[in-house]
């Protein structure tokens, strides 16, 4: 209790004056920044403002009312209006709003009202506004909450939220369709969702669910990220043939869309160029040039980096559909641009038998690392100056869902990836074939051991080893949290910079039914790992040990959940015993 009394006065502090209301919905909205969402009119009465507010397709509109001649003639005004039913007048108490916390756009009430402030404040979400007799009140962004702008949250590839409020699950928020993705069998239909400044994005697969053969409908939507509310919608032409099997990639779907403040980096096709949207009404606002066939982004200290070319030159196996998708490249490189104006800063180019490892570009402030075919490396990520390489083998066939794991911190970059057990088994020549199956497919490892090594963001030296284990169906899960590294699948904490064992995990849990883990990257917080053995399971650092398990949700394939704003973004899945 004495924790929201304190966030309500830092909230109240926000508040401030400003001129009356217009009168006008647009110019409210406007006011406000709003372009989509949960609106709520107190005791309108039948104003003809409510009329105007209901009339954008993306609003929710509520209009509470504590009389019932107000509350007779606001819904009369909605039925006019054609409006009811996405919009709605009901009946309340003048003191206590019938919404969860963090959940409103927008409040209005045009006279004073009997609403607590700090009631006010409670049921809006962070960044919303309410105008109340002509006074502007503002709730800001929580320090106690975090985005998640990229697939493993940052340019670092730590998947990690520094969000205090996260913690296990025990109410939903916001439920949008569809219940359910296409099919087990084949391709996920989520393939990325990131959050940004209050808003979420996906690319998702929103064809009919009554057969996996219709064709794919891809679109990138965007939400609100704090109650569900669709704000728009990109259509996508040309993706990964959607019959491709489930759990066996491409690794590179999830690296393609990225949220920063107000701008979504994206690409909108494969083969496609990179485009930076309006987060808030998904409009284009630049295209850049010479990123045809981009397939990573990344975006830190107002750069953005773009990995160009295809990563699955040569692949094969019994799950591999690809109906018109591009031929590969022959080139693949990484560049740096200005995110405004779209001016390349620098570019590296990868020979042909030098081929950079899809997933394993990461960035840190002045460090921009990787590794290709040959081996680690760290350019200076201003001017994509060689600052080092390091010899390193890697496999020369992978199943199609592996990938190395690469994660930046200030001083030291760590990286798993499976070792060659002979020089015959080494991708010398640049060479990398993946095998696509979303099963066994012969002549392809499944869950192999993994070498875990960290080096030095100085000079490239190696500092330390210890051994890693893949997920089910997904590359070894690293977590940095206050200088240690958590590694998968026991988490056992390690010095990032000596790999001295300094923390001890029991990861033992209740039993689940499932015979297996879900088939996805693990995430975390800086007090939690948040598994998918079975749905949504948490592991306190604090304690050391597993603290419960949540089976009525779950990852999607390929993809998991996202941890943000306080709260545990679970996309659609389709998995056949659930």
């Amino acid at each position: 209790m004495k924790k929201q009394i304190s966030v309500v006065t830092i909230l109240l502090l926000a508040a401030g004056m400003v001129s009356g209301l217009t009168g006008a919905a647009a110019d409210l909205k406007k006011q406000a920044g709003f372009h989509g969402g949960i609106i709520v009119q107190l005791d309108a009465a039948g104003s003809a403002l409510a009329g105007e507010l209901a009339e954008d397709e993306h609003t929710q509109l509520h209009v509470l009312e504590q009389r019932t001649e107000g509350l007779e003639a606001s819904r009369r005004l909605l039925f006019e209006r054609g409006a009811y039913g996405r919009c709605a007048a009901l009946p309340y108490d003048g003191r206590h709003l019938p919404y969860a916390d963090n959940l409103v756009n927008l409040i209005v009430s045009e006279k004073k009202t009997t609403v607590p402030e700090a009631e006010i404040l409670r049921v809006l979400r962070p960044l919303g506004v309410a105008f109340i007799d002509g006074r502007r009140l503002v709730k800001p962004w929580p320090k106690d909450i975090d985005e998640w702008s990229h697939f493993l949250h940052g340019p670092d590839n730590n998947a990690v939220a520094h969000d205090k409020r996260i913690n296990q699950p025990r109410s939903m928020q916001w439920v949008a369709g569809p219940k359910w993705s296409r099919s087990h069998e084949e391709m996920a239909s989520l393939s990325a969702m990131v959050t940004a400044r209050g808003r979420m994005f996906c690319i998702i697969d929103s064809a009919p669910l009554a057969s996996i053969r219709f064709n794919s409908e891809w679109k990138l939507q965007g939400r609100d990220a704090f109650n569900g509310t669709l704000l728009w919608e990109r259509i996508i032409p040309l993706w990964n043939d959607h019959l491709r099997h489930f759990r066996s990639g491409p690794v590179h779907l999830p690296r393609r869309l990225i949220a920063v403040d107000d701008s979504v980096f994206v690409t909108l096709g494969l083969g496609a160029p990179v485009s930076r949207l309006d987060a808030a009404t998904g409009r284009t606002l630049h295209t850049f040039e010479g990123t045809e066939y981009a397939e990573e982004l990344l975006y830190d200290h107002g750069r953005l980096y773009v990995v160009v070319g295809s990563s699955e030159v040569y692949r094969e196996g019994g799950g591999l559909f690809f109906r018109n998708e591009p031929k590969p490249t022959d080139f693949r490189f990484i560049a740096a641009y200005e995110p405004e104006s779209g001016r390349q800063i620098w570019r590296m180019d990868f020979e042909k038998g030098d081929f950079l490892l899809p997933q394993t570009v990461g960035v840190k402030g002045d460090a921009l690392c990787f590794q290709s075919t040959r081996g680690m490396g760290c350019v200076d990520a201003a001017t994509g100056k060689l600052r080092w390489r390091k010899a390193r083998p890697t496999p020369a066939r992978r199943m199609a869902y592996s990938s190395p794991t690469l994660v930046v911190t200030d001083e030291v970059v760590i990286c798993a990836d499976r070792e060659p057990k002979s020089p015959g088994e080494a991708a010398s020549e640049g060479k990398v074939t993946w095998g696509v199956q979303g099963w066994n497919e012969k002549g392809y490892a499944r869950k192999v051991p993994n070498k875990v090594r960290a080096y030095s963001l100085k000079d490239g030296r190696e500092l330390w080893q210890a051994e890693g284990t893949e997920g089910y169906n997904s590359p070894v899960d690293i977590f940095v949290i206050n200088d240690v590294a958590y590694i998968g699948t026991k988490f056992k904490g390690y010095d990032v910079k000596t790999g001295k064992v300094v923390k001890e995990v029991d990861t033992t849990a209740d039993p689940v039914s499932m015979p297996h883990p879900r088939c996805h990257r693990y995430k975390a917080t800086e007090d939690f790992i948040i598994t998918g053995r079975s749905g949504v399971e948490f592991i306190d650092l604090n304690r050391g040990a597993w603290v419960g398990n949540n089976s009525w949700m779950r990852g999607t394939c390929q993809y998991g959940v996202m941890p943000a704003n306080g709260m545990i973004y679970v996309p659609p899945d389709a998995c056949g015993c659930n």
